[in-house]
């Protein structure tokens, strides 16, 4: 899925290719680690490789 995304400090604005309105996530980074608060209010992580 490809996207582009604006970084806005706490938060990351997404949008989707062939969408028309971003989506809006808070992020926190910590060391290698990536945890995205999803629209449902779950936490996604994502590791370094």
């Amino acid at each position: 899925m490809e996207f582009t995304y604006t970084d806005k400090g706490k938060s990351v604005e997404i949008l989707y290719t062939g969408n028309t309105a971003p989506s809006d996530f808070e992020y926190i980074i910590n060391g290698d680690t990536l945890t995205i608060k999803d629209s449902f209010g779950d936490d996604v992580v994502y590791k370094r490789k």
